[in-house]
């Protein structure tokens, strides 16, 4: 929702990511952040390849 409070992953966190381009979610590592985005390397990619998402499609992914 606009003007609500996001929070802010560390460097290394495990997260929970909108793949950029689709509606799915697929965990992720937060490599890089700024203020509204997050370079993010998804499980699975080959290459070392870090995409930028919004911070607003990034969630909390709780291990249980």
């Amino acid at each position: 929702k606009s003007g609500s409070h996001l929070p802010t992953f560390s460097v290394g966190k495990q997260v929970l990511a909108r793949y950029p381009d689709t509606t799915t979610f697929y965990p992720a590592e937060v490599m890089s952040f700024r203020k509204d985005t997050y370079n993010l390397k998804f499980e699975g990619e080959e290459d070392d390849k870090e995409m930028e998402v919004d911070k607003r499609f990034v969630l909390d992914l709780r291990v249980k």
